[in-house]
C-alpha cells in the first residue's frame, strides 16, 4: 500500500526509472509478438466502444476471495490492468475468465511473488507484449507491461515518482498511447483531502513527484479524469488503513488513465467506480471508454478498397472512380503496392504488409483473393510486424520488407507462367535477410542505381539511412544520420537522378534532401511545413520536383534544381480538409498526385 514507502524500495525504484527509457522503447525485440488468431473471444462490432479498466487490487488472491473476479467479468471491460497483484500465478478464478483471450502476469521475484506485480487481461490478443526493462536486477520488481494493439499501445504501470521517465513513451510511439495504472502521485491539491499536512512530507505529494507528473503531461499526454472533471473534489482512489480514513473520505487520487493528446477526443466516459463488498481493499477501480473511431473497426482488421478510375486526362469533361471490390485485411496494413509490371507479363497482383507480407490476385467476388502469406520466421508462433515494403521495378520477382525486429528481408516471388490461371500459382522464398539497423526499421525502397536491381536503402529508429547492395551483403553504407538521433520514418529515391533521396524524422516538419555522393550531410533542408511530415514522393518524370504532405493539412510541391543553394518556398501548395497521412505521385500519369486524409482519398492535378 502507498503512499508509505520503504527506503530500500525507493532506492531500487529510483534506479529502475533511470533505466526505464530503455524499457519503454516500443521498438525493441519483444518477449511476445502478435499473431493473427482466427478464434476471437468476442468479435467487437465497429460501433461498440472500447472499455479499459484499471485496478490496484492490493493482493489478487485476497481480491478474488472477496469476489473481485466477478466484478471483472461484470465490468465487460475489453482490457483490464491490475496492479500490486502480489502472487506467483493467477488464481483459478482469474484463469476461468475465458472471455479474456490473453492473460499476462508479471511476477515479482522478491518474496516469491508476494511483492508488487502487475497483470494484463485482454479480450483481444495484443500484436506484441513487452515486460520489464530487460535488466535482471530490476525486472524482479514487476511493475511494467507494455502491449501493442493494431491502433494503439496500452501500458500497465505500478510505479513511484509519478512515472517521470514515461515521457519517453510519447516521443517513441508510432500510435496513440494509453497508460493505465497506479502512478502513486496526487498531482493537484484537489487530488487529496489534506494537501497542507502532506506537502513535501509524504511520498506521493512532494514537489519533485508532482513536477515529474507535470512533465509527463507536457510531453503530449492528458490526465483523463482531471481533463473531464477539472474542479471535482473528493474523487479519491486510495485511503490509508489508519483511522476511519475511508468512512471520512480522507483519501488520495493515485490511480490514473493518461493518454496521448490525439486520443482525448475519443474518450466519452471516465469513471471512478466502487463495489461495496470490496470496501476493505481501500482501493477503487477506474474505467474509461473510447469511441470506436479510435479503435477503428474491430481493432483487428482493416479494409482495402480497389477502384478503377476514368482519368480526366482521358475524359476531359469528367472523371469518376469505379468500385471494383473491397476485401478484409488482417490487422491494419502498413503498405499497399501494385506490381510494377508495365508490360503486363504477370497477373494483376497486390502486395500488403502488416503482420505478414501478403500477395493478392485481383479478381473474384470480393475484388481480390489471397495468393500467399509469406512468413520468414516459421519456427516461431509469433511474427514481428512489418512497417513497409517496396516492389523492385526492374525485377518484379523481388519484394523487400522492413520490420520492427531491426531486419530487412528481400523475397524472391515466383509467379508462375499461366497469367490467366485461376489456381494459386505464386510462391515465395527468402532471398536474403539482414539486420539492417540497431533499432526498428521503418522503411525500405529500391534504387535504380547501378544495375537498377540490386541497391536498396532503409530508414530506421536509430536515426540513420543505410544503403545495401544485394551483390555485396557483407557490408552497408551509412548515407545519413539524423543530428539528434530522431527516428527516420520514410525515405524516397529520386526517380530520375538516382544519387538523390529524401527523408524525414519523427514529429518533424523538415525534409532532408540527401546526395549519396556526399554522405552524412543533407544538401538541402525543406522547412515550409508547420506540422509533422507524413509523406514524400518524387516526380516520376523530373529530376528536381517532389511533393511532401504533413499534419498541417498541406501538400507542397518543391523545385530543388538550385541545390545546394537553399530552397525556401514550395512552388505549389494545396490545402486539404484534414491532416494528410500519405501522398503518392502517379508513375503512369505524371500529371496526377493522390493524397489521403481522415477517410478521404483525393486526386490532385498538377
Amino acid at each position: 500500500m502507498k503512499p508509505e514507502r520503504q527506503p530500500d524500495e525507493a532506492r531500487s525504484v529510483q534506479k529502475l526509472y533511470e533505466l526505464l527509457p530503455q524499457a519503454s522503447s516500443f521498438h525493441r525485440q519483444l518477449e511476445q509478438k502478435g499473431k493473427e488468431t482466427e478464434q476471437a473471444a468476442k468479435k467487437k462490432k465497429s460501433t461498440e466502444p472500447l472499455k479499459i479498466w484499471s485496478w490496484n487490487v492490493a493482493g489478487l488472491r485476497a481480491c478474488v476471495k472477496k469476489g473481485g473476479h466477478q466484478l471483472i467479468r461484470e465490468s465487460n471491460a475489453d482490457i483490464v490492468s491490475l496492479q500490486e497483484t502480489k502472487c506467483a500465478e493467477f488464481p483459478n478464478e482469474i484463469n476461468a475468465l475465458d472471455e479474456y483471450q490473453y492473460k499476462k502476469l508479471l511476477v515479482s521475484k522478491q518474496n516469491k511473488g508476494g511483492y508488487a506485480g502487475v497483470a494484463l487481461l485482454s479480450k483481444e490478443k495484443p500484436v506484441r507484449v513487452d515486460v520489464g526493462i530487460g535488466d535482471a536486477d530490476f525486472d524482479e520488481q514487476a511493475r511494467y507491461i507494455q502491449a501493442e494493439y493494431p491502433n494503439f499501445f496500452f501500458v500497465v504501470v505500478y510505479v513511484t515518482n509519478a512515472g517521470q521517465k514515461l515521457v519517453n513513451l510519447q516521443k517513441r510511439a508510432r500510435k496513440p498511447v494509453v497508460i493505465g495504472g497506479d502512478m502513486n502521485v496526487a498531482h493537484q491539491e484537489i487530488d487529496l483531502r489534506n494537501p497542507d499536512t502532506n506537502r513535501n512530507k509524504t511520498a506521493g505529494f512532494t514537489d519533485q513527484e508532482r513536477d515529474a507528473f507535470t512533465r509527463l503531461l507536457d510531453a503530449g499526454f492528458v490526465d483523463v479524469w482531471r481533463a473531464r472533471n477539472p474542479g471535482t473534489t473528493g474523487a479519491y482512489t486510495y485511503w490509508s488503513y489508519i483511522g476511519n480514513r475511508f468512512s471520512n473520505n480522507i483519501g488520495w487520487r493515485l490511480d490514473y488513465f493518461v493518454v496521448s493528446q490525439r486520443v482525448k477526443r475519443s474518450i466519452f466516459l471516465s469513471a471512478v467506480e466502487w463495489e461495496q463488498t470490496l470496501r476493505k481493499n481501500e482501493r477503487k477501480f477506474i474505467a474509461i471508454k473510447l469511441r470506436s473511431v479510435f479503435i477503428q473497426s474491430d481493432g483487428r482488421r482493416s479494409r482495402i478498397v480497389i477502384s478503377n478510375s476514368a482519368w480526366p486526362s482521358l475524359h476531359e469533361d469528367q472523371g469518376e472512380f469505379v468500385h471494383i471490390g473491397t476485401f478484409d485485411h488482417p490487422y491494419p496494413s502498413t503498405k499497399v503496392l501494385w506490381i510494377p509490371d508495365t508490360k503486363s507479363a504477370y497477373p494483376d497482383l497486390l502486395a500488403t504488409t502488416g503482420d505478414y507480407l501478403r500477395i493478392w490476385r485481383l479478381g473474384g467476388h470480393s475484388g481480390a483473393s489471397l495468393e500467399i502469406r509469406l512468413d520468414n520466421n516459421r519456427s516461431s508462433e509469433y511474427c514481428a510486424p512489418l512497417t513497409s515494403a517496396d516492389w523492385n521495378e526492374v525485377d518484379v520477382t523481388l519484394i523487400g520488407t522492413s520490420s520492427i525486429d531491426t531486419t530487412c528481408t528481400i523475397w524472391q516471388i515466383e509467379t508462375g507462367q499461366a497469367v490467366a490461371n485461376t489456381e494459386h500459382a505464386i510462391g515465395g522464398n527468402v532471398k536474403t535477410q539482414l539486420i539492417a539497423h540497431d533499432k526498428e526499421v521503418f522503411d525500405i525502397e529500391f534504387s535504380k542505381l547501378s544495375s537498377g536491381r540490386d541497391i536498396f536503402a532503409s530508414a530506421g529508429a536509430d536515426g540513420s539511412i543505410r544503403m545495401f547492395d544485394l551483390r555485396h551483403m557483407e557490408y552497408s553504407t551509412i548515407v545519413f544520420e539524423e543530428p539528434c538521433k530522431k527516428p527516420l520514418l520514410r525515405l524516397a529515391w529520386n526517380k530520375q537522378d538516382h544519387n538523390y533521396l529524401a527523408t524525414f524524422a519523427q514529429n518533424s516538419n523538415e525534409i532532408y534532401i540527401l546526395d549519396i555522393r556526399i554522405p552524412s550531410m543533407p544538401v538541402s533542408v525543406l522547412k515550409n511545413h508547420t506540422g509533422s511530415v507524413n509523406g514524400i514522393a518524387w516526380a516520376p518524370h523530373s529530376t528536381c520536383h517532389l511533393v511532401t504532405a504533413a499534419e498541417d493539412c498541406q501538400a507542397l510541391i518543391w523545385d530543388v534544381h538550385q541545390i545546394p543553394r537553399s530552397v525556401d518556398d514550395p512552388i505549389l501548395a494545396y490545402a486539404a480538409s484534414g491532416e494528410i497521412n500519405q501522398v503518392q505521385w502517379s508513375s503512369a500519369l505524371s500529371d496526377w498526385i493522390s493524397i489521403c486524409y481522415d477517410k478521404t482519398l483525393e486526386l490532385l492535378r498538377v
